[in-house]
Parts: C-alpha cells; structure tokens; sequence
C-alpha cells in the first residue's frame, strides 16, 4: 500500500523519508527479478545450462520464473535491459517441450 500511495503522490514526504531511513525497498518487482536472475546464475553454475526443467524439485518457482521470462520477452513485456543479461548468461528463449530442458 506505501508503495502505491508514494506511486500515486499521495503518500506524505516525512512518511517517505521514514521509510527509506528504515531500507524500505520502493521497487519490490526489481528485487524480486534480481533474487529470481540469482538463482538461475546458481542454477547455471552446478548444470552448466539455463534451461531449468518444470520437474526442478530443488526450487520449483525458478522453473516457473524461466517460462515468465520467455512469455514477457515474447509478449514485448522484457526489458533489453534484462534480455541482455539473460542472454549473457547463456538464456536459451526457446520453449521447452515437456519440460525436458536437461536433456538438451
């Protein structure tokens, strides 16, 4: 709610000022894409590929998160920004049948 009364300008400068002094995070979606890219970094590391299968039972939401990066790139919603760094890393955009990125 502090994020979408500081977005629409009808949250107070002192309670603002408040908030950054306690390390309030104005841009959660950011964070949570840098915690997500983080992981698939990991993930990278120990498989030597990016291309984290739906079965992933280690952690089931980057599986997830990777099919959200290709649906928003495809759907125009990805930044370049970000389309940069995923493809620096070794990205792979195409759709995975069956969930079978390993094998690959």
């Amino acid at each position: 709610m502090q994020r979408f009364k500081k977005k629409t300008g009808q949250l107070e400068a002192d309670r603002i000022a408040k908030l950054e002094r306690l390390g309030f995070n104005w841009k959660l979606i950011e964070l949570q894409w840098e915690e997500m890219f983080g992981r698939l970094v990991a993930y990278k590391r120990k498989h030597h590929n990016c291309n984290v299968p739906w079965s992933y039972g280690a952690d089931p939401r980057l599986a997830k998160w990777v099919g959200k990066q290709r649906g928003n790139k495809k759907c125009g919603k990805l930044s370049v920004d970000r389309i940069t760094r995923l493809e620096r890393l070794g990205f792979d955009w195409t759709p995975l049948i069956g969930g079978a990125a390993h094998l690959r």
